[in-house]
């Protein structure tokens, strides 16, 4: 397959402009200070380095300004490399922001012509195809009114028709999805299947993770301006969600957080082990994992209560414990460790910390108790897919049977 895109180093630098300053006013200081002090600036993107082939669909994925809007920029020619190099054969069709092109005061009509110029297509082109561009879009009836006066989803209709017509060699689309109504997404997301199966290559950026998933084989998960990963989409998926479960925990909670002792019991560890009987930080769906605890019993505890809780973004998901499970321990002394064992991970891909607590039996007073003593992240294996726009914490176990 024919290199579609070449990238090498791209980085995009801003400076950054605080309130009331003027561009007369940092000229005249400059002028004004011998050694001007740094000015605040902003790495865009930097050294992002890559091919993509003829016939490849890329979903670009990461949090608020990780670079997605600024790659996609540069890649169709609005903006202006500050460092690398960038070869792109073939013609770009980019959907970057809702109703870029469009003229408020022009018709609908008239806009197709303007857009669809803007472009790269001929007028000749545009008449050929005016009557499938206003078909496709469903607005026949304000086709040649302003369109000051459409909605959002209307912009999306005008636009999304005009650059699905333009048959581009590579179309970009940045977070177009989002807007418009359930009927007309599917009709694009039809389109788009139509598309790939053209050979051509197709970007997506966007929130919505089933999209990517469903139209991107290979996902670029992009954080603070570089790639963080670049491979199969549901494993750039997952490592995205373990990544925003990471930090909203953080926010909610402190992984090794805080203990409470109240009684002759110890919890000296705790620690997640995978599938390999190693200790681990990451574990993959669907395998094998076990949580251990250390402890220390100075005192003998009869018929102690052992109790775990999983966390998900500071919200308790699940738990088990000894008593309602019916394995209470005769008793704990001395030092040992208790082992929590799962067949199999039914958690889907995001940061969950655990809970510990360890109670008197008979009184059910608790005797220690430490909460987000553990952290792990959950990672899909090659070929998971979620399948949803909301997943949720857990895949709910169970056998399909089909008469």
């Amino acid at each position: 397959m024919a290199v579609g895109i070449r990238a090498e180093n791209l980085g995009k630098h801003y400076g950054l402009i605080r309130a009331g300053d003027s561009g007369l006013k940092r000229s005249m200081a400059r002028r004004l200070r011998p050694s001007p002090a740094a000015e605040p600036s902003l790495w865009a993107l930097r050294d992002l380095t890559f091919t993509v082939q003829e016939g490849e669909s890329v979903g670009v994925i990461g949090p608020n300004g990780a670079g997605k809007s600024t790659l996609f920029k540069i890649l169709s020619h609005v903006t202006k490399l500050t460092q690398g190099h960038l070869e792109i054969t073939g013609r770009v069709g980019a959907l970057i922001e809702l109703g870029a092109g469009f003229h408020p005061e022009l018709s609908g009509r008239e806009n197709i012509f303007l857009c669809g110029s803007i472009l790269g297509m001929r007028r000749r082109e545009i008449v050929t195809r005016l009557d499938e561009i206003i078909a496709f879009s469903e607005l026949e009836t304000f086709i040649d009114a302003p369109v000051k006066r459409y909605s959002s989803g209307m912009f999306l209709r005008l636009g999304f028709s005009v650059a699905a017509h333009l048959f581009p060699d590579i179309l970009l689309m940045d977070e177009i999805l989002s807007v418009g109504d359930l009927a007309f997404q599917k009709k694009c997301i039809e389109w788009m299947h139509r598309y790939l199966n053209s050979r051509r290559i197709f970007f997506l950026a966007s929130h919505q993770l089933h999209h990517i998933e469903m139209l991107c084989k290979r996902v670029f998960y992009m954080n603070r301006g570089r790639i963080v990963f670049d491979g199969p989409a549901e494993q750039a998926i997952s490592l995205y969600l373990s990544d925003l479960g990471y930090r909203r925990s953080q926010k909610s909670c402190q992984v090794s957080g805080a203990q409470l002792q109240a009684g002759p019991f110890v919890i000296l560890s705790v620690s997640i082990w995978n599938d390999q009987n190693q200790p681990a930080e990451t574990v993959v769906v669907d395998s094998p994992l076990r949580i251990r605890i250390d402890y220390d019993a100075p005192v003998q505890v009869k018929h102690p209560k052992v109790e775990i809780a999983v966390n998900c973004e500071g919200r308790r998901i699940g738990q088990a414990n000894t008593i309602s499970d019916r394995t209470p321990p005769e008793s704990l002394s001395g030092k040992g460790s208790i082992d929590f064992r799962w067949p199999r991970c039914f958690l889907t891909p995001n940061y969950y910390t655990v809970d510990v607590f360890i109670s008197d039996g008979r009184t059910m007073a608790d005797l220690f108790v430490w909460k987000n003593c553990v952290g792990f992240r959950v990672l899909a294996p090659s070929g998971f897919r979620m399948a949803s726009g909301e997943p949720g914490s857990l895949k709910i176990p169970g056998i399909w049977f089909f008469g």
